[in-house]
């Protein structure tokens, strides 16, 4: 995979996305626990610090929606009960100590967009993803050199024995 450009890609632990409700709009949970509610702002973080950057911001999303890190929610309530909003919580089931954490290899981001892209709960609806040549081979530009998100990118290849 590498002689096609296949990285593994390395960033600190954790990655965060809160969805904060919009206050001046109904946000309380009714009986069944379920609220429906208006997004204020959404916030992405990698190990607590806000991304503000919209290139990192997109680089961290497709880390934590195609990565192969655990997802924690929890729900953010006020003093009222009612919905602040909603926090998701991406890290490795356990830390290497390393300073950064592997999040997968590029190849598998790219199957599971795929099949993000062509399935649904009750099977496959179409066998084409609709992807922009070079889109997602974009994940980690050349290059890139974060402000807050830091990334290690690592090319695997096999072991060349000289005789």
């Amino acid at each position: 995979m590498a002689i096609l450009g296949d990285l593994t890609i390395g960033t600190q632990a954790p990655l965060l996305a809160r969805i904060w409700a919009n206050e001046d709009q109904p946000r309380s949970i009714d009986d069944n626990g379920e609220v429906d509610f208006i997004i204020a702002n959404v916030e992405i973080f990698s190990q607590d610090r806000l991304i503000t950057d919209k290139m990192e911001q997109s680089i961290a999303l497709n880390l934590m929606f195609f990565g192969k890190w655990l997802e924690h929610s929890s729900v953010l309530l006020d003093e009222g009960g009612e919905l602040q909003g909603v926090e998701f919580r991406f890290q490795p089931e356990e830390s290497t100590g390393l300073g950064f954490e592997i999040v997968g290899s590029l190849s598998e981001m790219f199957s599971k967009y795929f099949i993000f892209e062509t399935s649904e709960t009750d099977g496959v609806y179409q066998t084409q993803a609709h992807i922009s040549p070079g889109s997602f081979g974009q994940l980690v530009p050349a290059g890139y050199k974060g402000d807050v998100l830091k990334l290690w990118r690592f090319t695997l290849q096999p072991w060349k024995d000289k005789e």
